[in-house]
């Protein structure tokens, strides 16, 4: 969701200079196959050609050739944040590259530079042909053994190296003891994931207690942690849904006329306590971001990597930022006292891959009822449990770095160096996986884990989308929002119960 609030914020300012470029992404061990014949007419036919390192960098070359196990040419390079730091001529050992990309067009050297965006051709899943909009993505995608779904997805908002961030995420699977620990780390989208670091937070607490993140990013033991006795919303009532996380999620679907309507689940909680306490709130966005995002993306079409490129330069402000607003996240109120009701926080992490565990916490006043609401736009998450507990006391996290990397079922020591250098990054492309091997300490009996990741993600764009360009749609969704989330209601209820299917059935790689 938050990537699609940083394509809302790329603005239409140049709306009257569309260029038809083709691009092609071409893998490096691709590029070494090719004969001299095919490497010159791709030399003839693009006059750029963007090298995406593994590091992050970027070069754009031009007058390039490519022969043996490298390539050469004159150009710029460009670092993570695609700020120029160097030009000249340059060598580009192939081995060094995540993956090359051509503009099959004249454009200027300066638009080159930061169209960053592959095109997945006709290629890609018949699923994802299907939908396009509901094609799987969002990040790095992180399993541990004995669950067939993914437990943490990773920066699902950084879409772009200016926008590389930090996420944390709960690894729900119980109670974790000191020795070994292995995450497996996949790529299972048509998306470049430049992997900054994936380290362990691991909280030690008591056997009794749960370990909780709240949304200003601190962590509390927490205690007496308690399902809702009662909990209805527009469908009636929904408490069974509510009560554990156990993939029974209760979700509703979005409104025909209106992408941006509310609704509201009011639920209940026995012998409520004063006090410093925490409503523990398990969810992952629906499809709706998703499909939302892609429909930016595909109104943007030929033009994407412009809006990208105005991005990576700084040049925009706050274009979009109503659309955000409409949309929102989940609002927990509580009733402090009969007919009084206070907001308490809001859950804005996004991503509709893994359920999360968020903590919104509150002091308690002694007249508190025990009643609570969650507001949110309607088919916009699906909620796995609801929980009320006590707060104990703050924890802080033993941070564990990966000791050793597997690709496969070899040791990587360059992926273990790069993800354990904070000033290097592991760059991944679709059908990649890595077993991240974790060492937790002998410190406590009971480990609450975490997963920290670090990095940013270069979405794809998919040729079904690029029939849809359209500036005017493209201005409307960010200028004229609720106008747009109007527009947009009946074309998404066309598509909306097949979206999670097709979803998960347009992985790359399957687990």
């Amino acid at each position: 969701m938050t990537a699609l609030v940083a394509c809302a914020a790329l603005g239409l300012t140049a709306c009257d200079s569309f260029r038809r470029v083709e691009r092609r992404s071409i893998a490096p061990d691709v590029l070494r196959s090719m004969g001299a014949d095919e490497k010159q007419e791709l030399r003839e036919a693009s006059p750029f050609l963007k090298a995406h390192m593994r590091n992050g960098d970027l070069f754009v070359l031009q007058e390039w050739l490519a022969g043996g196990d490298g390539v050469s040419g004159s150009g710029t390079r460009y670092d993570p944040s695609r700020n120029p730091v160097e030009t000249g001529q340059f060598h580009l050992a192939v081995d060094s590259v995540a993956v090359f990309e051509t503009n099959v067009t004249k454009t200027s050297p300066a638009l080159a530079a930061i169209t960053i965006l592959a095109v997945a051709t006709a290629a890609v899943a018949i699923m994802c042909a299907i939908n396009p909009k509901s094609c799987f993505g969002s990040c790095p995608t992180f399993y541990v053994a004995g669950h067939d779904r993914p437990l943490a997805e990773g920066f699902s908002s950084s879409i772009a190296p200016s926008l590389e961030a930090t996420d944390v995420d709960q690894l729900d699977v119980g109670v974790v003891g000191a020795g070994r620990f292995e995450v497996v780390m996949k790529n299972e989208a048509y998306e470049t994931h430049v992997v900054r670091h994936v380290d362990v937070l691991a909280l030690p607490h008591c056997a009794d207690e749960r370990v909780l993140r709240d949304v200003d990013g601190s962590f509390w033991a927490v205690a007496n942690v308690t399902p809702p006795s009662f909990a209805t919303a527009d469908e009636g009532e929904c408490v069974d849904a509510l009560r554990a996380t156990d993939g029974l999620e209760r979700f509703s679907l979005a409104d025909s006329t209106n992408l941006a309507a509310k609704e509201t689940i009011e639920i209940a909680f026995e012998y409520p306590r004063a006090g410093r306490c925490g409503i523990a709130v398990a969810c992952r966005q629906s499809l709706l971001s998703t499909y939302l995002l892609y429909q930016t993306f595909a109104y943007m079409g030929q033009e994407a990597g412009h809006w990208i490129a105005e991005l990576e330069r700084g040049d925009l402000g706050d274009a979009g930022s109503a659309l955000v607003e409409m949309l929102g996240g989940i609002v927990l109120s509580i009733e402090t006292a009969p007919g009084v009701w206070v907001e308490v926080g809001e859950i804005r992490e996004f991503g509709p891959i893994a359920v999360d565990q968020h903590l919104l916490a509150f002091d308690a006043p002694v007249d508190w009822t025990g009643h609570a609401r969650l507001r949110m736009t309607r088919g916009a998450w699906r909620v796995d449990a609801v929980r009320l507990g006590t707060l104990v006391g703050r924890v802080v996290p033993i941070r564990v770095p990966p000791t050793r990397v597997l690709k496969g079922d070899r040791a990587d020591e360059l992926a273990l160096a790069l993800l354990t250098d904070r000033t290097r990054s592991l760059t991944t492309l679709p059908g990649d996986h890595y077993t991240l091997i974790y060492e937790l300490p002998d410190r406590s009996a009971h480990y609450e884990v975490f997963l920290e990741s670090r990095g940013y993600y270069i979405e794809w764009m998919r040729e079904d989308w690029l029939r849809e360009e359209n500036p005017v749609h493209l201005a409307q969704l960010f200028f004229d929002p609720a106008s747009a989330l109007a527009r947009l209601a009946p074309e998404y209820k066309k598509v909306e119960a097949g979206m999670e299917e097709t979803f998960w059935g347009s992985r790359y790689a399957k687990p």
